[in-house]
């Protein structure tokens, strides 16, 4: 049997039956309900958000379905003009911010909701000083 693509909030698979398929079920999901779990702005203008997705990121299909995800996204500028302006913006940014887009996936809510706790208190410090601090020192991954 192949393994069930859409989830409910709560972990339990999206099925279809004869009324409705498992996909516009999880449309109509997504219509109605929210998806943020957690949204943080850092001391350094990073956006921290945990969502609910509800469809499964475990490509590999090793393991449990992972339903939600943490980002972290580095401030940019509203409206640029023209390409090149973001080019460059990205460069600094990569600079200044090294862990812009972040991502880090989950199959709980409970989990989604602890990890971004921890995620917000790491992001106290610098964005420069974060990989030193938590991966070399601290051996935490998430930071590499």
């Amino acid at each position: 049997m192949d393994r069930p693509q859409f989830y409910y909030r709560d972990g339990k698979p999206i099925l279809a039956d004869e009324m409705m398929g498992a996909t516009l079920k999880w449309a109509l999901l997504f219509e109605n309900e929210p998806r943020t779990v957690h949204k943080t702005l850092t001391p350094y203008g990073e956006s921290l958000s945990t969502v609910f997705l509800g469809l499964d990121h475990n490509f590999s299909h090793q393991g449990p379905p992972l339903i939600f995800e943490t980002m972290l996204f580095a401030p940019r500028k509203a409206n640029p003009k023209i390409r090149g302006e973001w080019e460059a913006e990205d460069k600094t940014i990569r600079t200044l911010f090294p862990h812009d887009q972040l991502q880090i996936r989950y199959s709980h809510e409970d989990e989604a909701k602890e990890r971004h706790e921890a995620l917000m208190l790491q992001c106290l410090f610098p964005p420069r000083w974060r990989r030193f601090l938590f991966y070399t020192i601290g051996q935490d991954d998430t930071w590499s």
